[in-house]
């Protein structure tokens, strides 16, 4: 039985109960009410069991690594229409590890109590991926503020084999953020087009205690609590056109400024920091600009073809360093520099199966961030790289989806965290398998 149809049997039998039983015409009124507020609400979800499977090996040190990872995924989306102004959009997610009992963090470890989530209060953490208002102002002008859909935007959708969902390009972004956005729409040329302007202040503050929440970097400053962080998007869609069955445009720019790296002396110590013990050794500062184009095409020339194109390119203007480590892409000396990424998608629609093809090249001074991608390698999130992506799914129905990919991925140079020091040279060559079994519900 379908949850909505459910929801109206039991509350109708509820209605029906209080006045067989002579309930007050207040009591009758409330049930009414009940019902009103209940039938706004929708929910849908996920449920994704994975397996990943790498071997990463560096030439350059003829050594290689390899690993298994079996993963439980649950994403349980939820939609209230309030009125014809007001929608509200949530997602609950969890990840663990399968049976992931034992904990190693550093040179620590520790038996889990993950045998017993949920009943002994630790372990399979749930996390509020998303949770937004849109509040239409007029028919062209709608208001967003909470934890915005920052994340799995194209060209994640023709991976995932679904439907384009509303969230940002998935290279312009790559980790939930929390801000505001306004939005004009409007029709241009037969299409839709969308403008938004986006405002998502990062915070950087000591967490815990009462009164002032700041802290000081290596040099003794301050580091403000809150950097301005700014994007503007245009997005353009068309239909029914006579190459293609739809077309889209996306193009966006990103950019913040003074954004502080955080360290402290733990980093060389591989212990947790501590907010009373630990020295600051980093007065890394840096701007960030990114400047995102993506192109997308539907149903080429009346067949099950779908292309997609991003481009991206990145400017970073570093300042100081972190002790030992270095600066963005410097050894801890001032610089900028400015990085590309392009990738070009494929995909082919045989009914019920799709098979698809990713190509990604990222310089070496590109800066992605991937906080939330999924794969077990980093394939969007590594500069200096060159990678091939080739995926499979199978619709069994519409509750179930097989997907089969393998990566392979050549890095040419090492950073910390990826954007951090001067580099070292690598040939390292990654290949990755994975299978996704996914169920809607």
């Amino acid at each position: 039985m379908k949850l909505n149809t459910m929801k109206k049997s039991i509350i109708a039998l509820a209605v029906l109960s209080s006045t067989a039983y002579g309930a007050s015409l207040e009591d009758r009124v409330e049930d009414l009410e009940f019902a009103r507020d209940l039938n706004t609400w929708s929910f849908s979800g996920e449920l994704e069991s994975r397996y990943d499977y790498f071997n990463e090996e560096d030439k350059s040190t003829d050594s290689h690594y390899n690993e298994d990872q079996y993963s439980l995924w649950a994403r349980l989306d939820i939609h209230s229409k309030r009125s014809d102004r007001l929608d509200f959009y949530g997602r609950l997610s969890m990840s663990k590890y399968f049976n992931d009992f034992t904990k190693r963090v550093n040179a620590d470890s520790s038996i889990a109590a993950a045998g017993g989530a949920g009943r002994n209060k630790d372990g399979a953490a749930l996390y509020v991926e998303r949770a937004f208002i849109n509040y239409k102002i007029n028919n062209q002008f709608t208001f967003s503020i909470g934890r915005l859909p920052t994340i799995e935007g194209p060209s994640f959708h023709l991976q995932k084999g679904t439907a384009r969902s509303g969230s940002y390009p998935q290279l312009a972004y790559g980790a939930q953020l929390d801000g505001m956005a306004l939005t004009y729409g409007t029709k241009l040329f037969g299409g839709s087009m969308a403008v938004r302007a986006i405002y998502t202040p990062l915070n950087q503050r000591a967490l815990g205690g009462s009164g002032q929440s700041g802290f000081n970097d290596s040099d003794g400053v301050q580091v403000s609590s809150t950097e301005d962080m700014y994007s503007v998007m245009v997005d353009y869609e068309k239909l029914n056109l006579g190459w293609a069955d739809r077309f889209n445009f996306i193009g966006q720019y990103v950019g913040f400024n003074d954004f502080f790296f955080d360290a402290t002396s733990n980093v060389t110590t591989g212990a947790p920091p501590s907010p009373t013990t630990d020295a600051a050794i980093s007065n890394l500062y840096f701007d960030y600009n990114a400047f995102v184009v993506y192109l997308e095409a539907n149903g080429v020339a009346g067949t099950g073809l779908d292309l997609g194109f991003t481009y991206k390119h990145t400017s970073v203007d570093s300042r100081g360093g972190i002790t030992s480590v270095g600066g963005i892409f410097t050894d801890g000396s001032d610089g900028k520099n400015d990085g590309n990424v392009f990738m070009l998608d494929a995909r082919y629609s045989f009914g019920k199966f799709k098979l698809g093809y990713e190509f990604l090249q990222a310089d070496e001074y590109a800066f992605t961030v991937g906080l939330s991608d999924v794969d077990a390698i980093g394939f969007y999130q590594t500069p200096d790289s060159t990678g091939h992506h080739v995926y499979g799914s199978y619709d069994f129905d519409s509750d179930l989806r097989l997907i089969l990919g393998y990566m392979m991925q050549q890095v040419d140079t090492s950073y910390t965290q990826n954007v951090v020091g001067a580099g070292t040279d690598t040939d390292t060559k990654v290949d990755a398998g994975y299978a996704r079994l996914i169920a809607n519900f």
